[in-house]
C-alpha cells in the first residue's frame, strides 16, 4: 500500500475525514511496538547498514542468531540446535557396520571418514564406499572396506535431512567444553577447534567415556591423563594421538601436558604422543617416566618440533621396562638445551636381571639432541642395564663448545652395566650417527658384559675419547665403521675387548682442547681377542710421542692390518701379556719414526718376512739387518755369487739363506746350498754377540757300519762314521 500523501489544502470537515481515512489505511504498513496485528513484513526490511540491537536469546529454528550465540556456553539452545547437524562415530578395528543415534533417518545425509586429528576428510560415496542397511533399521550403514581403528566416521545433515551443512557446526574450544554445563547425550563425540581459542593448535576429538559424577571442570593437566571433566562432572577422553597442545600444553611450558600424555600411555589407553611444530619449554626435573608400555613420541621433523629445556639436571624423556618386550620409538623431533650442563635428553632402563636387550628397547629415527651456547647435555642418551638402542639418523651435539669436551663428566651415549647378573646384548645398532663435542662420545661401562655394538656409519668429532670402555667385565662384538676426528683417543678399552672389527678412519686431534703429545689413537689396556683392524689411523705432527695402536694385555687370534699415517710410533706391544695367533701387517706412510716396538716374537709380521733376490754382501751382517728396528723377525735371501762368509764347499750363487733375529746379540741362520751337490743344510747361531762357525744339518748316511772307530756329530746329527 502507498504511503500517506496529503491532498492539497484541507478546510472542510468532509475533506478532513477523507485525510484521516487515508492515514488509517497507511498505518496498516507500520510496525507495531506492541505487536498489534497486522504486524508482518510483506517485503524485505532494509536497515541501510544500521544495527538491530538488544535481540533475545534465539530459541526457535528461525530466530536471529547473535554474535554471542556463536559461543555455545552462552546459549545452550543454539548449541543444541547446531549439534543436531553432526554425528561422529569412532571406528573400531575391522568394523564395517555402524548404527547412528535414532535422531533422523540416514537418507539424505553425507558421510565422511577422517583421521582422529584431521579436518573434514574423505567423502564416502554411496554404493561405492558404503551401502545403507535398511534391514538393520533406518540408522545403519555398512562400509565396503575396513578403515584404521581410531578414525572418525562423520554424518552431516540439515534439520530437514539434506546434506548441505559444514562439519564446523560451531566454534567449541576444549576450554569451553571443560566449563560447559550442557547435558550432552550419552556417547557424544565433539571435535573442538582449539584448546583456549580457535585455531591455537590445540584442537582435538573428545568422546564421552561413560564416567560421570566426577569433580567438575577438570582439565587434562589436572587429571594427569588424556581426560577432562565438564562442569557437570561428565568425563571425556581425547581420541587419536596425544597432541600435547590438545592436552593444554603451550610453548611456554609443556611439562604438565607431557606428563598427562605419559599418564595416558602408562594406563594403556594410548600409545603415541605427538609434538606439533614449534618450540616447547619442558622441565626435565619434573617429567614423568614412561613405564612398562610400548609407546612412540613423534614430531613434524628435526628442528621443527622441539623440546627446549633451560633447567640443570633431570631427564626429559625416560623409559623403563622390566624384562618385557616394550619399545619406545622417538622420531622427527629435537631436544634443545638452552641452559644447564647435567641434564639427560633420553634414557631407557631395564630393571630386570639376566640377559637384557634381545629386542629393540629404544629406537631413534631423525632425532636431534643439541645445545645452545653456554650450555650442554650431561648425556644425550643413556641406556641403563639394557641394550636395544637402534639409531637411524641421529645428531647428538653440544653446540660446538670446547667447554663441553673439557667437562670430564659429559658423554654423548652411555651404556651402563653396573649390576651383577645382568648381561647386555644387542647394545647399539647405529647408522648415520653424528656426535660432536663431549668428553666421551660413547661410554660403555661393563660389570658383566656388553655385547653387539655396531657403528655402521656416521661421524664422531671433538672429544677426548671416541669409544671408551670401563669395568671389569667384557665388551664384545664391536664394529666401528665411522669417521672419528679431532679426538685425543679414538678408542680406549680399559675392559676386555673381544670380537671387534675396526674399519673406520680414526684421526687424532684436539679441536681447541689441550694437545696431548703422548696421545694414543687406539689403546687396549685389557685383553683383546678376535680383533680385525683394517681401517686407517693417523696423528698430527704435534703428537711427537704418539702411537697408533697400544696393547697392554693378552692378544689372542687377532689380525692388525690398519693403514698408519703420521710422524709417530706404529704398533706398540710393550708390556703385553700372552700373544697367540696374532698377525700384524699394517701399511705405513708419511714418515713413521718407529713402525713396531715391543712386539713379541709370537706375532707374525708378513711385511718383515722378506725375500731379497740379490743379496750380494757379507752374510754376517744379516744378523743386524733382521733386527734393525728392534723387532724379532725372519728374513729369507737368495745369495748371489759375490756373497761372503758361506760354508766351505758351497757355491754362493743361487743358494738360499734364512736369518731369524732375536735381538742384537742373538740369532739363527740356515743356509740351503743350491748347485753345490751337497745333500744337507748348514746352520749357525749368534750367541752373546758372537757368531759361531757353520755346521752341517741333516747329512745322510747310507750303508751299514761294523765296529766304527769314530763318529762325527754336528748340531746333534751324525754326519760321519769311521771304520
Amino acid at each position: 500500500m502507498a504511503r500517506y500523501t496529503k491532498s492539497g489544502t484541507v478546510a472542510r470537515v468532509p475533506e478532513i475525514n477523507s485525510e484521516l481515512e487515508k492515514i488509517a489505511t497507511a498505518q496498516e504498513d507500520f510496525l507495531s511496538l506492541d505487536g498489534e496485528t497486522p504486524n508482518a513484513m510483506r517485503s524485505n526490511l532494509d536497515m541501510n547498514s544500521n544495527r538491530i540491537i538488544n535481540l533475545p536469546v534465539p530459541v526457535e529454528d528461525n530466530d536471529v542468531l547473535r554474535l554471542i550465540d556463536l559461543n555455545p556456553i552462552a546459549s545452550t539452545a543454539i548449541a543444541s540446535l547446531f549439534d543436531a547437524n553432526e554425528e561422529l562415530l569412532i571406528v573400531s578395528a575391522a568394523q564395517v557396520i555402524f548404527t547412528f543415534p535414532s535422531v533422523k533417518d540416514l537418507a539424505g545425509s553425507s558421510f565422511y571418514m577422517r583421521e582422529p586429528n584431521g579436518d573434514l576428510g574423505t567423502r564416502l560415496i554411496e554404493d561405492y564406499d558404503f551401502i545403507f542397511r535398511s534391514d538393520l533399521g533406518p540408522y545403519s550403514l555398512e562400509l565396503t572396506r575396513t578403515w584404521d581403528a581410531g578414525n572418525i566416521l562423520q554424518r552431516v545433515y540439515t534439520s530437514t535431512g539434506g546434506a548441505t551443512v559444514s562439519s564446523e557446526v560451531f566454534k567449541l574450544t576444549t576450554s569451553n567444553l571443560i566449563l560447559s554445563t550442557r547435558a550432552y547425550t550419552s556417547a557424544t563425540v565433539v571435535r573442538t577447534v582449539g584448546y583456549s581459542t580457535s585455531s591455537d593448535g590445540g584442537e582435538g576429538v573428545w568422546a564421552q567415556n561413560g564416567v560421570v559424577a566426577q569433580t567438575p571442570s577438570q582439565s587434562p593437566l589436572q587429571l594427569g591423563s588424556n581426560l577432562l571433566n565438564d562442569a557437570n562432572g561428565t568425563q571425556w577422553s581425547l581420541q587419536g594421538k596425544l597432541n600435547l597442545k590438545a592436552l593444554g600444553g603451550t610453548s611456554s611450558d609443556v611439562t604438565l601436558a607431557y606428563n598427562a600424555a605419559v599418564g595416558a600411555l602408562n594406563s594403556g589407553v594410548k600409545s603415541s604422543i605427538y609434538l606439533p611444530a614449534g618450540d616447547y619449554s619442558i622441565n626435565p626435573v619434573l617429567t614423568t617416566t614412561i613405564t612398562l608400555v610400548s609407546a612412540s613420541i613423534e614430531g613434524d621433523g628435526m628442528g621443527i618440533s622441539r623440546f627446549v629445556t633451560s633447567v640443570t639436571g633431570g631427564v626429559v624423556t625416560s623409559f623403563q621396562k622390566n624384562g618385557g618386550t616394550q619399545t619406545l620409538n622417538i622420531s622427527d623431533i629435537s631436544y634443545i638445551a638452552n641452559a644447564g650442563t647435567t641434564s639427560t635428553a633420553i634414557q631407557a632402563e631395564d630393571t630386570s636381571t639376566g640377559v637384557n636387550g634381545g629386542i629393540d628397547s629404544l629406537v631413534l629415527t631423525n632425532v636431534e639432541v643439541e645445545a645452545n651456547s653456554g650450555s650442554w647435555w650431561g648425556r644425550h642418551i643413556v641406556m641403563i642395564e639394557t641394550g636395544g638402542l637402534v639409531i637411524n639418523y641421529a645428531y647428538l651435539r653440544n653446540g660446538g663448545q670446547a667447554a663441553a669436551q673439557i667437562d670430564t663428566s659429559t658423554a654423548s651415549i652411555e651404556v651402563r652395566n653396573l649390576t651383577a647378573g645382568v648381561f647386555i646384548i644387542r647394545a647399539i645398532d647405529a647408522s648415520h650417527l653424528y656426535i660432536q663435542r663431549a668428553n666421551t662420545c660413547v661410554l660403555l661401562t661393563a660389570a658383566e658384559s656388553i655385547e653387539s655394538i655396531y657403528f655402521n656409519s656416521g661421524e664422531m668429532v671433538g672429544a677426548d675419547y671416541g669409544l671408551r670402555t670401563e669395568g671389569a667385565g667384557k665388551v664384545g662384538a664391536v664394529k666401528i665403521d665411522v669417521h672419528m676426528d679431532c679426538i685425543k683417543r679414538n678408542i680406549l678399552a680399559n675392559s676386555n675387548f673381544n670380537f671387534c672389527k675396526i674399519l673406520g678412519d680414526l684421526r687424532l686431534g684436539t679441536n681447541g682442547a689441550a694437545i696431548d703429545v703422548n696421545a694414543i689413537n687406539c689403546e687396549f689396556t685389557g685383553n683383546v681377542e678376535m680383533m680385525l683392524a683394517t681401517g686407517s689411523v693417523s696423528q698430527g705432527s704435534t703428537h711427537t710421542n704418539g702411537r697408533a695402536y697400544k696393547f697392554s694385555g693378552n692378544i689372542i687370534q687377532s689380525q692388525i692390518d690398519p693403514q698408519i699415517r703420521g710422524n709417530n710410533i706404529g704398533i706398540d706391544m710393550t708390556g703385553s701379556g700372552t700373544v697367540f695367533g696374532v698377525t700384524a701387517n699394517p701399511t705405513f706412510s708419511n714418515g713413521i719414526t718407529t713402525t713396531f716396538t715391543g712386539v713379541p716374537e709370537e706375532v707374525f709380521l708378513p711385511s718383515l718376512q722378506s725375500i731379497n733376490a740379490n743379496y750380494t754382501g757379507d752374510t754376517n751382517l744379516l744378523f743386524n739387518t733382521v733386527i734393525a728396528d728392534g723387532v724379532r723377525r725372519t728374513q729369507t735371501h737368495i745369495l748371489t755369487a759375490t756373497a761372503t762368509n758361506i760354508p766351505a764347499g758351497v757355491t754362493a750363487g743361487g743358494s738360499v739363506i734364512t736369518t731369524c733375529g732375536v735381538d742384537a746379540n742373538a740369532g739363527h741362520q740356515i743356509l740351503t746350498p743350491i748347485n753345490s751337490g751337497q745333500p744337507f743344510n748348514f746352520v749357525r747361531t749368534k750367541t752373546a754377540g758372537v757368531i759361531s762357525a757353520w755346521g752341517r744339518q741333516g747329512a745322510p748316511l747310507n750303508g751299514t757300519f761294523a765296529s766304527p772307530t769314530s763318529i762325527t756329530v754336528e748340531n746333534g746329527i751324525v754326519t760321519a762314521v769311521a771304520v
